[in-house]
């Protein structure tokens, strides 16, 4: 069987466009994160990437914590806090074939469909965040309780 010019251009664009993804045509499967802390000259470190703050790393969008270690205050392991674009899975849904299997499978494995943080800040001289133990709160309140009386 022999294909014209032009029937040949037409299936290459028709089997690029049915493996292709709009968030990761779009907005790529990375994004630079720009990390600073206080003090100065902290490790951050996201997968094998590492710099000292303050650093611009460039991530995979897969990434969702990054290590910050200063020599006088010690490493925490904190959350990076990626977004959801929905706008591009409905433009997968919409805009690829096989009503987006194609364009969700893409962009779902590579993370596409996230959006990364700017920027990431870590203050080293605050205390950690506090979060209220409404478990021992109640614990303490049903022990107040079953006391027996005298």
């Amino acid at each position: 069987m022999k294909f014209t010019q032009p029937a040949l251009a037409s299936i290459a664009l028709f089997l690029t466009l049915s493996m292709s993804s709009c968030a990761a045509m779009l907005t790529g499967t990375s994004g630079n994160v720009q990390f600073d802390s206080n003090p100065r000259g902290a490790t951050v470190r996201v997968g094998d990437q590492e710099g000292l703050t303050p650093c611009l790393l460039n991530l995979p969008k897969s990434s969702k914590e990054f290590t910050i270690q200063h020599d006088e205050h010690g490493e925490q392991v904190l959350p990076l806090e990626r977004t959801f674009q929905g706008g591009m899975l409905a433009m997968d849904i919409l805009f690829t074939p096989g009503f987006g299997l194609s364009g969700i499978l893409i962009d779902g494995s590579t993370a596409a469909f996230y959006k990364l943080p700017p920027s990431a800040y870590h203050d080293f001289t605050l205390p950690p965040e506090v979060v209220p133990d409404d478990e021992a709160a109640v614990t303490q309140e049903a022990s107040a309780s079953t006391k027996p009386e005298a």
